[in-house]
This record gives structure tokens, sequence and C-alpha cells, in this order.
């Protein structure tokens, strides 16, 4: 909505999105679901990643396992790909397994 795209369910809309967004801020990340992740940067720079397919069992806390490593990968110095790349795992991971089984 802040990018004034319409809502955000392709990789393609998630850079689109995100570089509108850019003009605004230094660096956006925009997440697209089932899609992947997209980055773009105030100088340009642009960052497209597919989802890792996984099977679904819930979505609960997908996008704070995302933006948890997303930050502390971030924090600990790795480049943004890498970040992305991690937390895009991580949160494939979380989403395909059982919520009871989540420790």
């Amino acid at each position: 909505m802040l990018a004034g795209v319409p809502v955000v369910e392709t990789l393609e809309g998630a850079l689109e999105a995100a570089r509108k967004l850019s003009a605004m801020f230094p660096e956006v990340v925009v997440t697209a679901g089932g899609a992947g992740v997209a980055y773009a940067s105030k100088n340009g720079a642009a960052i497209q990643i597919g989802a890792v397919k996984v099977h679904v069992e819930s979505t609960h806390g997908a996008g704070d396992e995302f933006i948890g490593v997303l930050a502390a990968d971030i924090a600990s110095g790795s480049a943004m790909r890498n970040a992305l790349v991690r937390a895009n795992n991580a949160a494939a991971k979380l989403v395909g397994t059982k919520e009871e089984e989540r420790g």
C-alpha cells in the first residue's frame, strides 16, 4: 500500500514495490509470501530471491522468523544477499514444520 502498487503476490510485484519505496528509504525489503522476497536500495541495487518450495504446515510466525534472521545476519556483518537467502531459508523451514514440532 505504501508503494502505491496492488497487493504484492509475485516476485516482480515485490521488486516493483521495493524500487518505488527506495525513493523514500535507503534500503527496502518486500516479501511476497510463497513467491519470494525482493530488495532495492537508493543506489540502484536490486535483489530477487525466489521462495523455497516446501509443504506448508503453517505460516504462523513466518514473518517474525524472516525478519529476525535477516536482522541478526545484517547486524553480524553479512552481505544483504546472504542475509536474505538465510532469512528466506529459515522462514521456509519454519512454515514447513508442524506447529507442535516447533521448539
